[in-house]
């Protein structure tokens, strides 16, 4: 009877570590305990690398504020924050000095883009938005000429850098409301040519374009720098107006302060 009792014990013990052997064999792989397949978990899309806004009046650095609002008192400097709901989604900053010579105005204006589809991630949903304002803004980020290194003045080179070789600078395109171009010449006479036409910049964030347009009186020029770092875009808005018998605004002057600003704010983002 002992004999027996043990032999019927030893079955029970292999028939007992046969199911469990085949039950995990059969248990899926990418299973982590948590109800879920890793599989099906690393096919989403990741989130953004940003997952908020730094304070945009307290961002750019005194130094550039003083380059862009010369003779700006201390008040002026520490800006005018834009009302919002949400100052980890959007935020923005104004500044505006009035001299006697001249009046000038400063936007800076924070985004991080979120995207609600699992399969987009938020960096490219943010990619995406980038392209279409520079779409929207006439200039081709893919372009062999516009946004290539001999075409962008480089940080620190001014007139010094041999200007572009290209007809195709500040080619037309569709402006911000998404009509179609205005017709040949009527809108590239106020917009600069060469070396400072609207282009696409390199070394500032993930991707990065400027656009530069002259008033019709010619007494204000508008700079816009809109570049991307990850799921953050950044917009930076410069007006200058000269006060009456002055020269225009130069392309030159303005674009050089406003991309010191940008390559300043790209740093903040890339730390």
């Amino acid at each position: 009877m002992l004999r027996r009792a043990t032999t019927t014990g030893s079955s029970m013990l292999v028939v007992t570590a046969l199911a469990v052997g085949i039950t995990a064999c059969s248990a899926d792989p990418g299973d982590d305990g948590r109800g879920g397949g890793n599989a099906a978990e690393s096919a989403l899309a990741q989130p953004g690398r940003h997952s908020g806004l730094p304070e945009p009046c307290g961002a750019p650095a005194e130094e550039r504020l003083r380059q862009l609002l010369p003779d700006a008192d201390a008040r002026t400097l520490r800006g005018e924050p834009h009302m919002t709901y949400d100052t980890g989604r959007r935020y923005g900053c104004d500044w505006v000095s009035s001299t006697g010579d001249a009046s000038r105005t400063l936007t800076v204006d924070f985004l991080r883009v979120i995207s609600y589809d699992p399969e987009v991630s938020d960096n490219d949903l943010a990619a995406r938005d980038f392209a279409q304002r520079a779409e929207s803004a006439g200039i081709d980020l893919d372009d062999g000429d516009i946004g290539s290194d001999r075409d962008a003045p480089r940080d620190g080179e001014g007139t010094d850098g041999t200007p572009p070789n290209s007809e195709d600078a500040g080619r037309e395109g569709e402006d911000a409301a998404g009509n179609d171009p205005s017709p040949q010449g009527a809108e590239d006479e106020l917009r600069p040519e060469g070396a400072y036409a609207p282009r696409a910049l390199p070394g500032i964030g993930t991707a990065a374009y400027v656009d530069d347009r002259l008033a019709d009186d010619g007494g204000r020029r508008d700079v816009s720098l809109v570049f991307h770092s990850a799921n953050v875009i950044v917009a930076i808005d410069y007006s200058e107006a000269l006060a009456g018998g002055q020269d225009e605004p130069d392309s030159e002057a303005l674009q050089e302060r406003v991309r010191a600003l940008a390559s300043q704010l790209a740093e903040r983002f890339d730390n």
